[in-house]
């Protein structure tokens, strides 16, 4: 008989059972349920021992069922729900109860997108909306704040480290000048009046209601007449109960004011001025972030670099902008050519 051409003549009872016999096989060796006989010799993962009877295969991998363990608690996984993570296995509830990090804030496991803050806090995302952070490391404060007398919200880990009274300021403030003395900024503490406080005292005393809690810290130049001569009078204000991480920063600040106030120009650029002093700070806080239990002034190494980053991420024009172009100049030319250059200069230099 002759065929079409170009026909193929039915063959349905032979392609229906090799195709159950090829949907079984594959069945069964994802399950690993049972092996067949094969050629090729399969080895544990765990022992290295070849395998002849059932197995688990996971990936390309295979396991004797008592070896396919949980790599917490180092029992056999039987369940066809596990969790893997970093290449190793758990069981479900080994990994959500013991190793899946856990919300600094609720301390429930954190099974989807999660947030970590500088101090390697973990949380939920949708505490940010719910919780205050703190104004001085940036901290979610649990259990309802009450904000300061400065209409500020502080963690307790700050509160901890808060500078309250005028001696410990005084101090502090001592030695943080003699670390700027180290960069060739010499500051004459004996003209400089300290004064902490609130921040109505700060108003009060610098006789300016335009001040706002931003500005916590503040230095002042009177020009003093005594007859036929002039006499200049300092004063920084500091406000009180800053942690300390955060008054070391403002006190360098304030003090290369100061320095300015003796040593430059008047009417110079605010971005200048400003960048300057926030470069001062740097400078000190960058000997705050080495550990040395014989330094002078106590702050963690880990607070002094949050305070550098802060310096660092500024985007303000003026104490940001500022900063950035002062520090790539000090970085290129020295820490002696920046101060000189803001003797002599009213603007920021160019091309920085």
């Amino acid at each position: 008989m002759v065929r079409p051409h170009g026909v193929i003549l039915p063959q349905k009872a032979k392609t229906d059972t090799f195709l159950t016999k090829k949907i079984i096989l594959f069945i069964f060796f994802i399950l690993g349920a049972k092996t067949f006989l094969i050629s090729q010799e399969i080895r544990c993962e765990y022992c290295h021992k070849p395998i002849t009877g059932k197995y688990i295969k996971i990936g390309n991998k295979y396991y004797h069922p008592e070896h396919f363990l949980c790599n917490y608690c180092h029992k056999p996984i039987t369940s066809q729900k596990f969790i893997e993570s970093d290449g190793k296995y758990y069981h479900n509830e080994c990994f959500y109860n013991n190793v899946v990090p856990r919300c600094s804030i609720c301390g429930k496991p954190l099974k989807g997108k999660y947030l970590t803050n500088f101090w390697g806090e973990k949380y939920h995302p949708y505490h940010e909306s719910e919780l205050k952070k703190c104004e001085y490391c940036n901290r979610l404060i649990q259990n309802a704040p009450i904000p300061d007398e400065n209409g500020f919200y502080v963690c307790d880990i700050c509160k901890r480290k808060e500078i309250s009274d005028l001696f410990r300021a005084k101090d502090f403030i001592k030695k943080i000048n003699r670390l700027l003395y180290g960069y060739g900024i010499d500051i004459d503490l004996s003209l400089v009046k300290i004064k902490i406080g609130n921040l109505t005292d700060m108003k009060n005393s610098i006789k300016n209601e335009d001040i706002t809690p931003d500005q916590k810290g503040l230095a002042e130049c009177k020009i003093i007449k005594n007859g036929h001569n002039l006499k200049k009078e300092y004063t920084i204000f500091i406000l009180k109960d800053i942690p300390d991480f955060v008054f070391a920063e403002i006190a360098a600040h304030e003090l290369m004011h100061i320095w300015i106030y003796e040593n430059c120009p008047k009417n110079q650029q605010p971005a200048l001025v400003e960048g300057s002093c926030n470069y001062a700070a740097y400078l000190v806080l960058t000997k705050l972030t080495s550990y040395n239990p014989y330094r002078m002034i106590s702050v963690q190494p880990k607070d002094a670099e949050y305070s550098m980053l802060q310096l660092n991420e500024n985007t303000d024009p003026i104490y940001g902008i500022g900063f950035k172009r002062i520090k790539k100049y000090a970085e290129k030319f020295g820490i002696e050519m920046w101060l000189s250059y803001i003797k002599h200069h009213q603007n920021l230099p160019k091309n920085f």
